[in-house]
């Protein structure tokens, strides 16, 4: 891919909604990408523009630190080695169970009834639970619960546990956010 949201201070991302975790991860990746060429000349910094989901329709700004080129490459590698594991397997990261359970992590029980909360449908959402593929491939499971069974993936089953792949594909990103000034 490019890097068409390239501007002269910064990679700028926009959208007219709030900055949701799937818009964060995708927005990463391409950080990541960019801290990867390691060239000086290149803005070193992704800026993230969209509104507050609860804040009367404020602006947020949210910005990615800069990280080392290698560091970029080697996040950037594992995100791609999960995305081709996930092309055999199901793997248990989900759009928003994953991201709440990520962002509140700090507190283990807090984590875990964010991340059980945003799985569940209700009034407000559909909850991912109500994903017609996540449904047909969970049946009868709990997938925030315990891992898949070993010898699957050659991976040990513990690296395949809902809350380690929450943190492996989210964490990296939420220790390098940060709110920018307008």
């Amino acid at each position: 891919g490019w890097l068409s949201q390239l501007r002269q201070r910064a990679q700028l991302f926009y959208r007219p909604g709030g900055l949701k975790g799937p818009f964060q991860l995708r927005a990463w990746m391409y950080h990541l990408a960019l801290c990867a060429l390691g060239r000086a000349e290149l803005p070193d910094r992704t800026v993230l523009v969209g509104y507050r989901s609860s804040g009367g329709g404020k602006v947020e700004r949210l910005g990615f630190r800069p990280v080392a080129s290698d560091q970029a490459r080697d996040w950037l590698a594992d995100l791609v080695a999960l995305h081709g594991l996930g092309q055999r397997l199901p793997l248990r990261l989900f759009p928003g169970a994953s991201w709440a359970y990520a962002e509140a992590a700090a507190d283990e029980a807090k984590a875990r009834r964010a991340a059980r909360s945003a799985w569940q449908a209700d009034a407000w959402s559909d909850g991912d639970e109500a994903d017609p593929v996540v449904r047909r491939l969970w049946t009868g499971e709990d997938p925030l619960g315990e891992p898949a069974p070993p010898g699957l993936t050659g991976a040990p089953e513990a690296e395949l546990s809902f809350e380690r792949l929450a943190l492996r594909v989210y964490g990296p990103l939420l220790d390098h956010r940060e709110e920018v000034a307008p």
